[in-house]
Formats: structure tokens, sequence, C-alpha cells
């Protein structure tokens, strides 16, 4: 899961997928965007077949925030 999550966010950063870290902060830290989010979303979306309300989107502080996610969703 934490794999996937990395691997979905470097090809769209287009970083290394060792270049990121858990504690990472999506903003701050990988300089995604509110329109990034919303692609990155999407394809989380589609790769784990999952809905992710916005309400819920907005709980994604860091890398690891992203994969505690899933795995609650799992």
């Amino acid at each position: 899961m934490e794999y996937k999550v990395k691997e979905i966010i470097s090809e769209y950063l287009g970083i290394e997928v060792r270049d990121i870290g858990l504690d990472m902060d999506i903003v701050e830290d990988l300089g995604i965007n509110s329109y990034d989010i919303v692609s990155i979303v999407g394809k989380f979306e589609e790769e784990f077949d999952i809905e992710i309300p916005e309400k819920d989107i907005r709980l994604f502080k860091t890398v690891g925030d992203v994969v505690n996610y899933f795995m609650e969703k799992k």
C-alpha cells in the first residue's frame, strides 16, 4: 500500500519513489497544490477502486496520512 501511494505521487510529480518519505508534508515538502491534489486523488480512486469524499481529502497532510487512510479503508 505504501509503495503504491508513493508510486502514484512520484509518477505525477516526476520524482523518484525513494525520494518520498511518509513524514513529508504534501504541500510544504512536495509542493502539491489544490489542482494537483484533485488529480492525484483521482489516480488513487482509480487504483484503489474507492471514492474519496472531499472532507476526507482535507485530512491528507502528509504522505503517511494518505497511506494510513487507505490502510483503514482496505
